[in-house]
Order: C-alpha cells, then structure tokens, then sequence
C-alpha cells in the first residue's frame, strides 16, 4: 500500500493542526483558487476551467487515494474483526462487509449554478456516497454529486460488489444490500425512550442499527476534523470535490497509523457517540415509495432475524 503521497505531507511537520495539512493538501490538488462568487461556471458541472466535473465523480486517483480508500481486505476473506468477536453479530452477520449511507458537505459557488446543488439540506451541498469498514475506515467513495440525486440512484449507478453491505431504509433491500425492516423501530434513541424491541422485526433491526451506527460516527470522526467541510471555500467545484477526497484518504491514513488519535479516541471510547449531523435537514428524507418484489435479501433478513430471536 503506497503510503507517500500522505507521508511527505505529514512528514512536513505534522502537529495535528489539520488545517495547515489541509493547506497542503490543497497544494497538492494544484488547482487554482477562486475568490468570492466570481467563479467561472458555465454550467453545473463545470469545474470552473471549461472541463466538465462529472468526469471526477471518481475516488480521486490521479493523487494516489485509491491506495488509501479501499478495503483492507479487497477478496473480503474474513469476517471483519468488529463482527467476529462480539457474541451479539457473530453468527448473525459474518458475511456482512461494512455499511453505505450518504452525507453532504457545503458547496461554495455562484448564485446562478447553485439551485442544483439546494436539496433536503436547503443550502448548495456537495452529496457524497460512501462504504465504511467496521474499523471506521472508508472503502469506497463517489463524490461530487449534486445535492438533488438522490442516493439510491447513486448506489444503484456505482455500486457493484460481494457478500453484502448493510443500508438504510432509503435504499432497495437488493441482493447485496441488506436493509432495516420498514415501519418498525430502528434507532438507538427509539429503544432508549420506548423500552426493548418487540418481535423478531424490532430485534433484527436493533442489532443492525448497531452495527451500522460506524458509518454515521465515521461521517462524525471525518467533518469535525477537517473544519473546511463545514465551510468550502470558494475553490472552482472540482477542487471542491478533491479536497473531500483526499480529507477521506487522510482519515485512513490516520485511523492506520496514529494509535492515540484524539478524536478517534474519543469515539473508540464512547461506542453510542454520534453527535448531530453539522448540516440538520430541513427537508424530511423518505424512503423509496412504491412496491418492492421479494429478493434474495428479505430472506436474508428474515433468516437473521429468527436466529437472533432464538439467542
């Protein structure tokens, strides 16, 4: 795994002051800034220099981070750590790789481009789609989508794998996608306040809440490390996109090789963390609407759930 990229940056005197990284790191996209909203934009997509962003919805290679967001384990040959030692997953969910959901980041960019980029969040946001392992690491990531495509059409544009991941209400319970059951109690909170799951529904999706919750506390890790994702300068959106890629290659860089990281201390601490979101909706996210025909992964589920409940 070539690492070099991201050790010649924090071998540069790296005193985790991430912003001076950031700066670095911006360096290295080489992109010319932007100032103000004077911005270049000749359409949606365009990242600011005539060529067409939607060519670099990709995991930013050309920088090197494909050496860095990808799986540990790319065959996935073992069960992941975090399920195979803890009695409350193992059997139930050995063939699950890591979880997907979506997160947004400010966008900066003119007025006239921006009603694109405006969805559930009600400011232009940047939507990113990504795959976490159980270690809290990223394994795949699609960015650079405006903020009104929805998730699931990114999912089922981008993603193509094994064995299966776990996902939220939002997406199809497809073969290799395995989701919560709908119109049943799903969150941590939900059995706080309202007491223990009742039948085999409620109890599969308690379990896999749990389980899932590292995506929602990984999102937590990487936006409260890196300030600029709560507030994107005016870069041409390209380098917009660049930049949260490579703040995700940092991430694993850091979850690898930093044994007492601060922040991710704290996490590894406090397994329930996960503090509000920095961008609330102000718009109610749904689920896909409409009838769904049986799959391979409903009886999945339904074969969890009556394991769990036979505990």
């Amino acid at each position: 795994m070539d690492d070099s990229p991201f050790n010649d940056i924090f071998n540069g005197g790296f005193d985790e002051n991430y912003d001076n990284v950031m700066n670095r790191i911006v360096d290295h996209i080489n992109y010319p800034s932007c100032e103000g909203s004077g911005a270049s934009f000749s359409g949606a997509g365009d990242d600011g220099d005539g060529n067409d962003a939607d060519d670099n919805n990709d995991d930013g290679d050309d920088d090197g981070d494909d050496d860095i967001i990808k799986p540990v384990d790319p065959q996935f040959t073992s069960t992941p750590r975090e399920i195979a030692m803890n009695p409350r997953f193992m059997p139930y969910f050995k063939n699950c790789v890591g979880a997907i959901d979506g997160t947004h980041v400010r966008a900066c960019m003119p007025s006239e481009n921006q009603i694109l980029f405006i969805g559930r969040k009600g400011v232009p946001t940047q939507n990113i789609m990504a795959a976490y392992s159980f270690d809290m690491q990223f394994m795949f990531v699609w960015a650079g989508w405006e903020d009104n495509a929805h998730d699931t059409y990114i999912f089922l544009e981008a993603i193509d794998n094994r064995k299966y991941y776990l996902v939220d209400a939002g997406y199809p319970n497809e073969y290799g996608y395995l989701g919560p059951y709908k119109g049943e109690r799903y969150h941590f909170q939900e059995f706080r306040h309202r007491g223990q799951p009742s039948g085999r529904k409620e109890v599969f999706n308690r379990a896999h809440s749990s389980l899932r919750n590292v995506i929602e506390r990984s999102f937590r890790v990487w936006k409260q490390r890196w300030k600029i994702l709560q507030n994107m300068s005016a870069y041409p959106y390209k380098t917009q996109v660049e930049i949260v890629v490579a703040s995700m290659a940092l991430h694993n860089y850091i979850r690898r090789r930093s044994q007492d990281d601060a922040i991710f201390s704290e996490y590894d601490r406090n397994p329930n963390l996960i503090p509000d979101d920095f961008l609330p909706d102000i718009v109610h996210r749904s689920a896909i609407q409409g009838s769904q025909r049986p799959s391979r992964m409903d009886f999945v589920r339904d074969g969890i759930a009556n394991s769990l409940m036979e505990q």
